[in-house]
């Protein structure tokens, strides 16, 4: 059995024990997802976890900007589902040999698009598929209503 004697540095214990006290207290608690860009390296990486606050306020400013935000999603997501329907109609009537009048057209074109099936590569040519599989990380932005219990 080998033994080394790891030197203790009191400025690394420092900073990752105050870097792990901020990510459980930022993203662990309050659940915020850590901001991850892979262009950082380590010591861009560092120093942005210094400017990540110890303390946070509340601002009825942003809460009233989070709900506008939620309002216009949701608004999104209806309009959309409206804007779906009346395809749908204007479609019915293309297909019926009716057409609208004025300066709206309609047409109808078929187009193809290749894919690669991902599960078949990986089953059948796992070598092929490791090589040329790309990972790629981002950053996803969660604003939502708090769940009340």
């Amino acid at each position: 059995m080998h033994y080394y004697r790891i030197p203790y540095d009191i400025t690394f214990a420092t900073k990752l024990l105050s870097d792990t006290e901020k990510f459980y207290r930022i993203n662990l608690l309050q659940g915020i997802p850590p901001m991850l860009n892979p262009a950082l390296d380590k010591e861009d990486a560092i120093k942005a976890l210094d400017n990540v606050p110890k303390t946070f306020s509340y601002s009825d400013e942003l809460s009233g900007k989070c709900e506008q935000y939620l309002y216009l999603k949701n608004n999104i997501k209806e309009l959309s589902a409206e804007a779906d329907a009346l395809q749908q109609e204007i479609l019915q009537g293309y297909y019926s040999g009716v057409l609208p009048t004025g300066a709206y057209s309609v047409s109808v074109s078929k187009a193809t698009r290749s894919g690669i099936d991902t599960a078949k590569l990986k089953e059948e040519y796992p070598d092929v598929y490791e090589a040329c599989v790309t990972t790629s990380e981002f950053t996803r932005n969660t604003i939502k209503t708090k769940r009340t219990r």
